[in-house]
């Protein structure tokens, strides 16, 4: 049996979209022959995986984060995001847009290219630990964040070791890259160095996989996509009574708007189509002001609930129990391809999809069209 050693940030943590990938390769491709290693980060909580054979927990702080923790900021909040909210608490999204554009440019160089580079130190120091002891034939490494790429490049030149780079997402050329010209231009090269050396790239959609091969022309890229594991979803049958629209996840503004969906169903309550007994919205994720505000704009406060970031497993019931699961596609139509893991838990859970954004997204469609899950609306008339 041949071995692999995967570097993955987010693998213990289930709250992150992040670890469904990396737990995947762990767990099937131990049925096509191969073993695999895991190096991934410690959690704070100092959750145990003494369930888990060759995974290996490996301690991060950055400065920053010591500074997150002495200031009380939760290790799953961004201290750029919780700031704003803190010290300037303001409910418009682009007002909220433009103060963490300021706090941002004002700390763009405290940690290059992130928070989590500190990491690859420790982690190419564990893989060597572990390379003691075992032969590793292939090494894969799951960004983000940046740190699993910078020790993978690292361990593939030093031992001769093949690599794969696989880009869960973007890195400098991410749809929701917040620094400035001068920050990209320096962490763009700092990516060509690093992934230049790669022996083979892979990505999660069609769109992505032909921006990588553009920009790593040299490099064989291939596009697997992400997917869902059946076996833990548990069927429930019992929906909620109520018309109940679910969103799970992280919505990111200026990129991802639910505002059209508060206004048309704002304008359906005054025009008494519907009743205010018949539907709730429910939010799961991490709740900014902004989108407070904007459910106060369209007074729907009393039909919707935030309930902030919860587990995976509760995560997974509520999509189980809606009637509608909301998905919010891209704002930008120029960043075709970027495919949300979630939209394959929505997929296993059976319910309807309801897509809406600015702009038309071919992939989404495509695959809302292929599965018979969903439907993509653009117009506040169609959405009516």
């Amino acid at each position: 049996m041949k071995t692999v050693l995967i570097i993955s940030y987010h693998f213990l943590d289930n709250r992150e979209i992040g670890s469904r990938r990396a737990n995947g390769l762990y767990k099937y491709l131990q049925s096509s022959g191969w073993k695999p290693v895991i190096i991934t980060r410690a959690l704070e909580d100092g959750q145990a995986c003494h369930m888990l054979s060759d995974v290996y927990p490996v301690p991060h702080q950055h400065p920053v984060l010591k500074v997150k923790k002495l200031i009380g900021i939760p290790d799953n909040k961004g201290i750029i995001s919780e700031c704003s909210e803190r010290y300037f608490p303001i409910s418009s999204a682009s007002a909220k847009h433009r103060v963490q554009k300021i706090l941002i440019k004002a700390t763009e160089f405290l940690a290059f290219p992130d928070l989590s580079s500190s990491w690859a130190d420790a982690a190419i120091k564990k893989a060597e630990e572990v390379m003691r002891t075992q032969e590793i034939d292939v090494i894969i490494s799951s960004f983000g964040p940046s740190a699993c790429h910078i020790a993978g490049s690292y361990l593939s030149k030093r031992y001769s070791i093949p690599w794969v780079a696989d880009y869960r997402d973007l890195w400098s050329d991410n749809q929701s890259y917040c620094y400035s010209f001068l920050r990209r231009y320096f962490e763009s090269a700092y990516e060509n160095k690093t992934v230049s050396i790669a022996d083979h790239i892979t990505t999660v959609s069609g769109p992505l996989a032909r921006q990588l091969e553009q920009r790593f022309n040299a490099i064989p890229v291939t596009c697997i996509p992400n997917g869902f594991d059946e076996i833990i979803m548990k069927k429930d049958e019992n929906l909620d009574d109520r018309l109940s629209i679910v969103y799970t996840g992280r919505i990111i503004p200026k990129l991802q708007d639910p505002e059209p969906l508060f206004k048309v169903i704002s304008g359906l309550l005054h025009e008494g189509v519907i009743g205010r007994s018949e539907i709730v919205l429910h939010f799961y994720g991490e709740n900014d002001a902004w989108l407070s505000g904007l459910i106060h704009k369209y007074s729907v406060q009393d039909i919707t609930c935030l309930h902030g970031r919860v587990s995976h497993s509760e995560s997974l019931q509520a999509q189980q129990k809606s009637q509608v699961l909301l998905l919010l596609t891209w704002n930008d139509p120029t960043q075709e391809g970027i495919v949300t893991g979630k939209i394959y838990e929505y997929f296993a859970s059976g319910r309807p999809v309801l897509a809406i954004g600015h702009h038309p997204d071919k992939e989404v469609s495509r695959m809302l069209t292929q599965t018979d899950t969903g439907v993509q609306i653009i117009s506040e008339e169609d959405l009516r």
